[in-house]
């Protein structure tokens, strides 16, 4: 068990979500950090990076601190906070959830099944914090009846993702809901609502009367939901908002899915990675030019068929030879031991089967896929042209600015969130990109990953 009195005591009770905010310091704001990627100093970073893992951290530690705090008080009970049994606290919680409207609610998706149960508190206790889902979070935070600054706190500061999604309709929802303290009920109301506004807008659609809203379309960025959805002030204004995500979900010019996204982001990497150009040529440069203009209003009919016909194309391309190409690496490196604990924070590696399922939409692409796609491009074209590049073209700091912008635009594309360095994963791509053969060390230390599996 993690003590974390130390770092908590001096934080007033009142703030007892804020308890990461000195352990887990966004690393966007950690000056020490922004010197070490100026510098390019590899060692200074992997030794930040794993001194603020959040692999260090379980979930249940965060859960444990709050109701220590809230229900058990210390002065009274005498016993310190590692000395309770965990089926105390897992008994505990289900109270609280209980108090606040929500026995045994495990879920907060409309018509879920899952329970809170004693088993499931205990497999979500003992998650680390950057494996933790943004709605496991959600859930407690109903569950604990938190306003909506809290949440973010814990979104950004324990499990280390961006803050609420404004451009989702479900999120958008969290947040107005907890910022206005409307629990659990409110949720359940709110989440009809906007079941009723999304037929509606169907009926609309079928009946000829749908219409668009130039300034919507397109996609707007993050700072434009954000602003829209915090100047909200009463429920019709709420609707109106909820109706205008609809209206731009709807919106075919839109409509880029992650599988799509996906898929132009792996056959990027496989026509970068293959000695000769895979299909036909007019293929990338129809992509290249789509991704360039990336304004979905200038799409004609014209290049919506050919991109179809593109994805098709693209779908029954083999992954054997790619897979194949990424595990290859002419050049690799010997990483050091500090080096192979970073391992844990990666992902999965992508395998033919599981990249497949993801491609043909049998499972769920998640964030960390468009990431790798991505990265392995670039870092695979920086490597290649790193001896030919000057002083200046070799900066830090251009290198990952340079990424950083580059995967935003796909994030964009399929409604993610954007690149969000206090993410350990995120952060150990930037790590990657300060070496002179960063897909080299990349690959190397996802290797180490493998092992771990085996």
């Amino acid at each position: 068990m993690l003590d974390m009195e130390s770092s908590t005591k001096e934080i007033p009770r009142e703030d007892y979500t804020l308890i990461a905010q000195e352990d887990l310091r966004l690393i966007s704001e950690n000056e020490q950090l922004k010197e070490a990627i100026e510098k390019g100093d590899t060692s200074e970073l992997e030794g930040l990076l794993l001194e603020k893992s959040y692999a260090k951290y379980l979930f249940g530690d965060y859960l444990k601190r709050m109701v220590y705090e809230l229900y058990i008080f210390p002065e009274d009970d005498g016993r310190k906070i590692t000395e309770i049994p965990e089926d105390e606290y897992i008994k505990d919680i289900q109270q609280i959830f209980k108090e606040n409207g929500m026995k045994g609610v495990g879920t907060l998706q409309f018509g879920g099944s899952t329970r809170l149960t004693p088993s499931n508190l205990k497999r979500w206790m003992g998650t680390p914090c950057y494996q933790v889902s943004r709605e496991l979070v959600f859930l407690f935070g109903f569950g604990f009846n938190m306003f909506a600054e809290q949440v973010e706190e814990l979104l950004t500061k324990v499990i280390g993702q961006a803050g609420f999604d404004f451009r989702s309709a479900q999120e958008t929802i969290y947040y107005w809901c907890l910022k206005h303290n409307l629990g659990y009920g409110g949720l359940q109301y709110w989440q009809e609502k906007y079941m009723e506004i999304q037929e509606e807008a169907e009926e609309q659609k079928e009946s000829g009367i749908y219409e668009e809203k130039e300034e919507c379309a397109g996609g707007a960025r993050t700072r434009y939901y954000r602003d829209r959805a915090a100047h909200i002030t009463d429920d019709d204004g709420f609707k109106e908002y909820l109706r205008e995500l609809e209206r731009i979900r709807r919106d075919t010019r839109n409509r880029i899915t992650a599988r799509e996204t996906l898929n132009v982001v792996v056959n990027i990497l496989w026509y970068e990675l293959s000695k000769e150009r895979r299909g036909e040529t007019k293929w990338l440069e129809l992509l290249i030019e789509q991704k360039e203009e990336g304004d979905a209003q200038n799409r004609t009919k014209r290049t919506q068929r050919e991109i179809k016909t593109m994805q098709k194309y693209w779908r029954e391309v083999s992954l054997d030879p790619l897979i194949q190409s990424i595990w290859q690496e002419e050049d690799p490196v010997a990483i050091s031991e500090k080096s192979r604990e970073l391992a844990p924070l990666l992902p999965d590696m992508w395998k033919k089967r599981s990249l497949q399922d993801k491609l043909n939409g049998e499972s769920r692409v998640r964030k960390e896929d468009i990431l790798t796609g991505v990265f392995l491009t670039y870092a695979h074209q920086l490597e290649k042209q790193m001896p030919y590049m000057s002083g200046e073209e070799k900066d830090y700091m251009v290198r990952v600015e340079t990424y950083v912008e580059d995967v935003n635009t796909y994030l964009e594309q399929c409604g993610m969130g954007e690149f969000y360095i206090v993410q350990p994963y995120e952060i150990f791509l930037v790590l990657c990109l300060l070496y002179d053969k960063p897909y080299s060390f990349f690959l190397s230390v996802w290797k180490e990953k493998e092992k771990e599996r085996k």
